[in-house]
């Protein structure tokens, strides 16, 4: 055999084991795009102006908002070829408005530092106008939780922590 052709032939069998040793499906495990998430419960803790105290209870979920995820950046996790480490930009609209704002890491208002995931365990984690989110990209459940109000010392009902809960659906 000439050695052209077996330069040739072994570069065909290193694509081929390249090809092959590529995970499989990660590079397809983009979440890009537009959630639109509905709250089903909640609950936290109100001031019962009869008693003068504080108080557990339930709250009347309302809230609906749009997460909208931009993958700017995928890299192969060091630990686990198949489970790639994603940075998105993430953002919340209330529904009904146009008021969109970022959700960070930090939470800084100004700061727009992406929010990391792994495709295996896709759970994104942000803070956004007061709130921390909490978001499951495969059973496509979230929590969303307000901590101001009750540690500042006012007993009024003007800013009350609470936890809340709901589905999100892909939109686009």
């Amino acid at each position: 055999m000439s050695s052209g052709r077996w330069k040739v032939r072994c570069a065909v069998a290193a694509a081929a084991i390249v090809v092959v040793s590529q995970p499989a499906g990660a590079a397809d495990k983009d979440f890009s795009g537009s959630y639109y998430c509905t709250e089903e419960f909640g609950g936290g803790i109100g001031y019962n102006e009869s008693l003068k105290q504080w108080q557990g209870q339930a709250f009347i979920p309302q809230a609906k908002f749009i997460v909208g995820l931009k993958l700017p950046s995928s890299t192969p996790n060091s630990g686990n070829a198949e489970n790639l480490v994603q940075t998105y930009s993430m953002t919340t609209t209330d529904s009904g408005t146009t008021n969109t704002s970022a959700c960070t890491y930090s939470g800084n208002y100004g700061d727009e530092s992406p929010v990391r995931l792994e495709t295996d365990f896709p759970l994104l984690g942000c803070w956004s106008n007061f709130f921390s989110y909490r978001i499951d990209l495969a059973t496509l459940r979230y929590l969303r939780v307000y901590f101001a109000g009750y540690v500042n010392g006012a007993d009024n009902n003007d800013n009350t922590p609470s936890v809340m809960g709901g589905t999100c659906t892909k939109i686009n």
